[in-house]
This record gives C-alpha cells, sequence and structure tokens, in this order.
C-alpha cells in the first residue's frame, strides 16, 4: 500500500514537471515568432503584412493547441490527485482496521468485556447525533470509541482478568490505559482528534477524574460522550460483583452523577438515544474487576 501510494504521488509530480516544460516550450516558441515577425517587418517591408497574416493564423493555432493540451493535462492531473487521496483513505482504513483487530483480540481474552467497545461506540454515536454533532465528529466520535479500551494492552492480563478488588498500585496500572492508548495511535497522523478523545475519556465533569483532571469544558465534547456511554455499558453488562443493570436503572445511575461525573447536557442525550431505540444487551461476565 505505501509502495502504491509513493508510486502515485512520483506520478504526480512527473505530471507537474511535464506540465512546467510543456509551458516553457510552448513561450520559447512564441518569443520565437515574435522575433521573426520582427526580422520580417525589418528585412522585408514590402510582405510585412502577408508575413503578419500568417503569423495571426499561426497564433490562434498555438493558442488553441495550448488550450486543449491545458485541459488534458489538468484532467491527467486531477486523476492522479484522486488516485493519491484514494490510496491515502485506504491506508487510513487499514491502520484503523489494524487497531479494532488489536481491541477486538484483547476484548477475546476478557470475557466481561466482549464486545464492549461496539456498544459503546454505537450508543457514543447515537448520542452525538441527539447533541447535533456534524458527520465529521460523529465518525471521530465512533473511532475513539471504538478504541478507547487500546491502552489495556499495556496491562497484564492478571490485572485485567483479577476477580477481586485491584490494589492502588493495580488501579493506578489500569488508569495509565488512557495515556497508553492515546500513545499508541499518536503515530496516526489523521487520527489526532481521536487521540486526544482517548485520552480524557475517564475525566470527570467535576475535575476529579484522570488523567489531566480536566473540569467542565476543558473535557472535549466528545471525550464526555464517550465517557457517559462507556460507563453506560459497563452497567449493562455487569461485572462479578454486581447483577446488571436494565437500562431504566442505568440511566437513573447516570442521573444521579450528571453535574459530577457526567456532563448534564449529555446525560440527557444519551436518554434520548437510548429512549429512541438504542438499547444495548446484557451479558452476564464471568471474570473481571470492579475498578475496569
Amino acid at each position: 500500500m505505501r509502495k502504491q501510494t509513493a508510486k502515485n504521488i512520483e506520478t504526480t509530480r512527473k505530471g507537474l514537471r511535464s506540465r512546467t516544460r510543456y509551458r516553457v516550450t510552448v513561450l520559447l516558441f512564441l518569443i520565437f515568432l515574435g522575433l521573426l515577425c520582427v526580422y520580417e517587418h525589418r528585412t522585408f517591408p514590402e510582405t510585412a503584412a502577408q508575413a503578419d497574416q500568417v503569423l495571426l493564423i499561426t497564433l490562434v493555432f498555438t493558442i488553441a493547441f495550448l488550450w486543449l493540451k491545458e485541459r488534458e493535462q489538468q484532467v491527467e492531473l486531477q486523476m492522479m490527485v484522486e488516485q493519491v487521496l484514494e490510496t491515502e483513505q485506504q491506508l487510513e482504513d487499514y491502520a484503523l482496521r489494524t487497531m479494532e483487530a488489536l481491541v477486538l483480540a484483547l476484548e477475546a481474552k476478557d470475557p466481561e468485556s466482549r464486545g464492549h467497545s461496539r456498544e459503546v461506540a454505537r450508543l457514543a454515536a447515537a448520542t452525538g447525533r441527539q447533541m447535533g454533532f456534524s458527520n465529521e465528529q460523529i465518525d471521530t466520535t465512533l473511532h475513539a470509541a471504538l478504541l478507547h479500551d487500546l491502552g489495556k494492552l499495556g496491562v497484564d492480563n492478571d490485572i485485567l482478568g483479577k476477580t477481586g478488588k485491584l490494589t492502588p498500585r493495580e488501579y493506578g496500572l489500569v488508569k495509565d490505559h488512557t495515556v497508553t492508548g492515546s500513545d499508541i495511535i499518536s503515530a496516526l497522523s489523521f487520527m489526532k482528534k481521536e487521540q486526544e478523545i482517548i485520552r480524557h475519556h475517564h475525566e470527570r465533569y467535576d475535575g476529579n477524574g484522570y488523567p489531566d483532571r480536566l473540569t467542565r469544558e476543558e473535557i472535549p465534547i466528545e471525550a464526555r460522550v464517550l465517557a457517559a456511554a462507556d460507563a453506560f455499558s459497563v452497567m449493562t453488562a455487569g461485572r462479578v460483583y454486581q447483577e446488571p443493570a436494565d437500562a431504566d436503572e442505568a440511566l437513573q445511575r447516570l442521573r444521579i452523577e450528571s453535574g459530577r461525573q457526567f456532563d448534564p447536557l449529555v446525560v440527557e442525550a444519551v436518554e434520548r438515544a437510548v429512549r429512541d431505540g438504542i438499547m444495548l444487551p446484557t451479558r452476564r461476565p464471568e471474570a473481571g474487576d470492579a475498578n475496569k
């Protein structure tokens, strides 16, 4: 894929160089005609009128040819640019699918979180629509939601699968997954916004979250949406120590934390999304931990 992109870019560069050489050639030809005209007038004044007619006809045909050639090259260049953009899009899609595959592999090792990222993504996107997000914002939120737990790849499996309460040290390692996940995708220049959302999806509206203790509007709106959608999914899924909650109970818990853990406007949007039919299936866990 990278070789194809490099090939398309090099083809585009060759096209630009070809256009430059062509324009220089035409310019030199027109200068030559002008000099020839001056020479004709000075050397053969009696035939100057006929020479002017020939020159005029030549100029008309030259301009017409130049216009047609320019149009042809514009079409070719546009096709090359489209090929480059298409290849870049394919690369971005490939990178995103690779990241998603890593998340699926992570969830496959943890029965209690299996399918969690897709459920969160679905609810986060629906909540974004309720809040009037643009299509670009919805896509960004969706991608961030699918990858929000990617950083747990850096957490030991024994900690992720622990059935009891985590120690402060273990909980600290789990909390680091927001920064780790953000760092993992930092090399993907087209996912800068997703990187920010993933880093801040465990911030709290009251400023007591992590990793940067942001508060209110300091937290990206997409991260505020992701936080509520993530919590709703966890509550409806349940944990080893806790039975799954139904949608009404989960919404009630969100309302209780409205203004503290969650943005009140986001909580209202989540409720509208759920009432409109974004109901998540409950999943009874087999292993897990309260603090994950």
